[in-house]
């Protein structure tokens, strides 16, 4: 009997996991990581130009320094928003 409640603990567990793992992939393929390189060339910007926005405050910074710069496509966006969508 207390290995039948165990059991459909593991498998209540299982199927959390598994719509906790599935909602994640639904938000990264909806709002995607992109590198400092992708994130250039989404904003039609020199990749240059992408680290000094984020060292400037312009773009958050994920992470601390000295780690690859990672930005989410709806940062971007909303950077493009703030200037007019050019």
């Amino acid at each position: 009997m207390f290995d039948i409640k165990i059991g459909g603990l593991e498998d209540h567990i299982r199927a959390v996991a598994r719509e906790e793992v599935a909602a994640a992939l639904a938000v990264q393929e909806a709002d995607p990581w992109l590198d400092s390189k992708a994130a250039a060339e989404y904003l039609g910007l020199a990749r240059s130009t992408v680290h000094d926005l984020v060292c400037s405050g312009a773009l958050p910074r994920h992470g601390g320094r000295k780690t690859k710069i990672m930005l989410r496509r709806s940062e971007l966006d909303a950077y493009l928003d703030a200037r007019g969508r050019s």
